[in-house]
């Protein structure tokens, strides 16, 4: 989440990618109150025990740890958090 919105901490079930976005039926996250995500803005998932997230064509794109990310990427070393 952006730094003005504060932390979000959800579980991240190994068989299920997250998907979050604002107000849209398929989001496992709902995220309606930022109006800089998209309805369908990424996917976050563990991936061969690696959490991996993807921007899901996003009008202002996915950034972590001040990085925005182009492709399906791992994010550990710039600022997710994951425990299993």
């Amino acid at each position: 989440m952006h730094p003005s919105v504060g932390r979000l901490t959800v579980p991240l079930p190994p068989e299920q990618p997250l998907v979050l976005g604002r107000f849209h039926p398929e989001n496992t996250v709902q995220v309606g109150w930022d109006v800089r995500i998209s309805r369908r803005h990424a996917c976050i998932a563990w991936r061969g025990g690696v959490v991996w997230i993807e921007d899901l064509g996003s009008r202002n794109g996915t950034w972590v740890g001040g990085r925005r990310i182009a492709a399906p990427d791992d994010p550990r070393p710039r600022g997710i958090c994951a425990r299993r």
